[in-house]
């Protein structure tokens, strides 16, 4: 019996010792977090760059970029959320505007062992190499996630992700449309071998749309895709010069690595 509660006493100071040193390495993790949000919370991301410029691929796999189509945000704001939720649920635009109008939409497809998976989208209005990469902040989110010490992000629990502007989310939720899945059900849109790159994503006209913008040639629209390996949290970004001038936005699947922290100097 002493022998038992001595051991027991032991294991009860080890993990008292081990949750203190993880909470005291977590302060110094986020050390400076809020001046670092404040100051623009600039990120590097060279395997993204590198992917999008077919270099970098997992060993044995092969990276290609695929156009979606385009996208048009007739004020600017963008919207990036899993569609399975559009009809029920608010969504917020990112505080920061893209240049408004329509923007050519590519995917970056990683194929690896027969198996095909988008890793990230991008829209890019300025060509120029990015210096950095900033969060895009959907509106009210930077102070919740300064409280919280996070950075912000959108979930996905359909598999599916999203990229549509505030006057398309009104449109559908008006008249919600039933399908929003790529591909075509007889066929496994993963598999190299059983389709193609448009199994992944759909570019979608929404109904009505022509008669909201009174103009048959700005129809309001939608593109899904297949998001990476499936449900999870994502992040999306900003892709700036070094005078912090926005170039694009990019969304991130979590196949390519994690972006750096670039320190406050």
């Amino acid at each position: 019996m002493l022998v038992g509660a001595i051991i027991s006493s032991v294991l009860f100071l080890l993990l008292v010792v081990f949750m203190v040193e993880l909470v005291r390495r977590r302060r110094e993790d986020f050390a400076g977090f809020e001046e670092w949000v404040i100051l623009g919370a600039r990120h590097d991301f060279p395997q993204l760059l590198d992917a999008f410029a077919g270099h970098g691929a997992p060993l044995g796999g092969h990276l290609r970029t695929v156009s979606l189509g385009e996208i048009n945000l007739p004020s600017g704001r963008l919207i990036v959320g899993d569609p399975a939720f559009f009809a029920e649920t608010d969504f917020q635009a990112f505080d920061e505007l893209l240049p408004p109008g329509r923007h050519k939409v590519d995917a970056l497809v990683l194929e690896k062992g027969g198996d095909q998976r988008v890793c990230a989208l991008r829209i890019v209005w300025i060509e120029a190499v990015p210096h950095h990469f900033q969060p895009a902040w959907p509106a009210e989110s930077r102070f919740r996630c300064l409280e919280q010490r996070c950075l912000p992000g959108f979930g996905v629990d359909s598999a599916l992700a999203a990229l549509l502007s505030p006057e398309a989310l009104a449109l559908f939720k008006k008249a919600p449309l039933d399908d929003l899945s790529p591909g075509r059900p007889d066929r496994n849109p993963y598999l190299t071998s059983e389709s193609g790159s448009e199994d992944l994503y759909r570019n979608l006209d929404l109904p009505g749309s022509a008669a909201e913008t009174k103009d048959p040639e700005s129809k309001l629209n939608m593109i899904t895709v297949l998001s990476g390996e499936g449900d999870g949290s994502y992040h999306c970004y900003f892709a700036c010069d070094g005078n912090g001038e926005r170039l694009g936005f990019y969304v991130d699947f979590a196949m390519l690595g994690k972006p750096r922290r670039i320190p406050v100097t």
